[in-house]
């Protein structure tokens, strides 16, 4: 629509030249057209996105599902192989690896349990031998008791429940066994197994050292060749998986957990069974108790010490 002219611009264009206005007319006309051109470009470009998503937008849903399923694939693929560790058994599910068995009706024996005077007699004797003391005195009672102990009295009450306590973690790792036992393994994952293969040819490795022996030489007195041993290093490490999974599937059903603060209290009484300091410790490990700890695996042992005082609550004593 052509814009409405003013008595004013007539005016002016009047007193114009015919060469002049016909400058001007045509200059408008240009402007006019310039403004046109841009107005369809701005319009052209403004409507491409949604052209390109007409135009792909069935391959643009199918990348869309295929990408939510490649994420929701690859988690549930490290939910089911453990939790990126090689060590670790925190699985989503462990139907696919292991049928567990019934833990309703198992039984213990009370006499099992029964800590009797001789018992703590002798544990004090052992402390005193492994300390190089003669007799019992109120500075050893302080330390051998992390300074809760100050009577005799006191410090035998404290042995008995500390002894009470080692056994309730004995019986309960026996009804774990046996759980374990009564268990199916349908399948073995594998990363898991493999470093249960090194863990059981370490230990083996350690026990050589400890005989001033290499591994090779502890095989041959054992009357075992490379091909029995390797045989017996997979049936152990197969066992050791299936106890862990099981440990870890009772777990989760019974809503049995390690927490952060768990495990520091548990490893804070391993250090005071063990009674050294921390310096000493390291001289004869050469690691600290924290790294020690993580290095054999304290954690899953931790685990299956409070899913076997579980069962042994849950158990019957006779």
């Amino acid at each position: 629509m052509a814009k409405k002219v003013s008595r004013k611009e007539e005016e002016e264009m009047k007193k114009l030249t015919p060469e002049e206005r016909k400058a001007i007319k045509k200059a408008k006309k240009k402007e006019a057209y310039q403004k046109e051109k841009a107005e369809r470009k701005a319009e052209r470009y403004q409507s491409e996105p949604k052209k390109f998503y007409k135009r792909h937008k069935k391959t643009s849903i199918v990348l869309a599902v295929v990408l939510v399923a490649a994420i929701v694939g690859g988690l549930s693929y490290w939910l089911n192989t453990g939790f990126f560790r090689e060590d670790s058994y925190k699985f989503i599910s462990y139907d696919k690896y292991v049928k567990v068995g019934s833990y309703d009706k198992q039984t213990y024996k009370k006499s099992d349990l029964t800590v009797t005077d001789k018992d703590v007699s002798s544990e004090i004797s052992t402390r005193l031998q492994n300390a190089g003391k003669k007799k019992l005195d109120s500075a050893f009672i302080k330390s051998n008791s992390n300074n809760q102990c100050k009577t005799k009295a006191e410090y035998e009450k404290y042995i008995r429940e500390k002894l009470e306590k080692e056994k309730k973690t004995t019986v309960g790792g026996q009804l774990l066994s046996e759980v374990s036992s009564d268990s199916k393994l349908k399948k073995t994952p594998s990363k898991q197994y493999k470093a249960a293969q090194e863990e059981v040819k370490s230990s083996y490795e350690q026990m050589a050292s400890q005989y001033g022996m290499d591994l090779d030489s502890m095989i041959k007195a054992y009357g075992m060749d490379k091909k029995t041993f390797n045989k017996s290093v997979k049936s152990s490490a197969k066992e050791s998986v299936k106890l862990k999974l099981v440990t870890h599937a009772i777990a989760k059903k019974e809503g049995i957990s390690m927490s952060s603060s768990d495990y520091d209290k548990r490893l804070d009484e391993y250090k005071e069974d063990v009674g050294l300091s921390e310096s000493k410790f390291k001289k004869q490990t050469g690691s600290s108790y924290e790294d020690y700890a993580k290095e054999n695996g304290f954690e899953e042992y931790f685990l299956q010490e409070k899913v076997g005082q579980f069962l042994m609550e849950k158990a019957t004593a006779k």
